[in-house]
């Protein structure tokens, strides 16, 4: 990958800290190492985002689905059948 020069201002506490504890030769990699981690820390956020707009807009359609059943339509959703209902269903 072709690399750029760039030249750019930072915080003396943040240069003091790379001096102290990343040998002089593997400061551009150390910098670039952590802006691509903000750069995936940012990525992972957005999607996080977007999961959580998608799952409020399919609790909120099935909530209005749900609002929209019928009492006996309402008591197929539940998750524990007795067998006389199971038998009822097993008529259709």
């Amino acid at each position: 990958m072709k690399k750029v020069k760039l030249t750019f201002s930072i915080p003396e506490d943040l240069v003091k800290m790379i001096d102290e504890r990343v040998p002089k030769r593997k400061h551009n990699q150390f910098i670039t190492e952590a802006i691509t981690a903000r750069f995936n820390i940012m990525e992972q956020e957005q999607f996080m985002r977007e999961v959580a707009r998608a799952n409020q807009a399919r609790d909120e359609e099935l909530t209005k689905i749900e609002e929209g059943l019928e009492p006996e339509d309402a008591d197929l959703q539940s998750d524990e059948l007795d067998e006389d209902e199971i038998l009822e269903l097993d008529e259709f």
